[in-house]
This record gives structure tokens, C-alpha cells and sequence, in this order.
């Protein structure tokens, strides 16, 4: 009887294969793992990236709304060529022009929107 139709031949066989095959499920689950982990951290970095978002959302809106109450104040002055402001009536509105001022330069978009596009570019990576 040759060595290749002996049964034991078949079980070493059959034994090597399956060593073979759960060391691959092995493998793929190690992999499966990592891929989950990757995820899970691509789920942190967007969640960030749309906390970020509704930040930046935020600061432009004030923006917005600062810029919009100068331009009516602007407007209010052009109309007022004429019209001599007291100096109690000009203090007040330099500052709140400084306060506004303020609020403009505390938000640090260039760094914001660093954050934003390095994030994306993590995210486009992974998909």
C-alpha cells in the first residue's frame, strides 16, 4: 500500500491543513481587530472633526453678526455726515469696536482649519 493512500498519510494531512487554516483564521482575525480599531479611531477623529466643525460654524456666525452690526453702524454714520458725535457717544462705540475687535482675533481659524483638512486627509486614507 503506497504511503499516499494510508490513512495516517490522510489525518498528517488533513491535521497540517487545519494548523495551516486556523493559523490564516488566526491572521484574519488579528487583522479584523486592527481594522476595528482603526475604525473606532476614524469614528473619535470625525466626531472631533464635526465638533470642530460646529465650532468654526459658531465663530463664523458671530463673525457674521459682528460684521453685519458694524456695517449698520457704518451705515448709521455715513448718514450722519453732518451730525457731530458727543465724545461720551464715540468712547462707547470704540469700545465695542475693540470688543468686537477682541472676539475676532480670539478665534484662531488658521489652526482650526489645519486641524480640519489634517483630519480629512486621515479619513480619506482610510477609506
Amino acid at each position: 500500500m503506497s504511503s499516499y493512500r494510508s490513512p495516517d498519510y490522510h489525518l498528517t494531512r488533513d491535521e497540517e491543513d487545519m494548523t495551516n487554516l486556523t493559523q490564516d483564521i488566526d491572521g484574519l482575525l488579528q487583522k479584523a481587530m486592527g481594522v476595528s480599531a482603526d475604525g473606532e479611531e476614524v469614528a473619535r477623529s470625525t466626531e472631533n472633526s464635526v465638533t470642530q466643525g460646529a465650532k468654526l460654524l459658531e465663530y463664523i456666525n458671530t463673525i457674521q453678526t459682528a460684521i453685519q452690526a458694524l456695517a449698520e453702524q457704518a451705515g448709521r454714520l455715513n448718514r450722519t455726515d453732518n451730525v457731530e458725535m458727543n465724545e461720551a457717544k464715540s468712547r462707547r462705540l470704540m469700545k465695542q469696536v475693540a470688543a468686537m475687535l477682541e472676539t475676532i482675533r480670539v478665534v484662531d481659524l488658521a489652526q482650526a482649519n489645519a486641524s480640519v483638512s489634517t483630519e480629512l486627509w486621515l479619513v480619506s486614507r482610510i477609506f
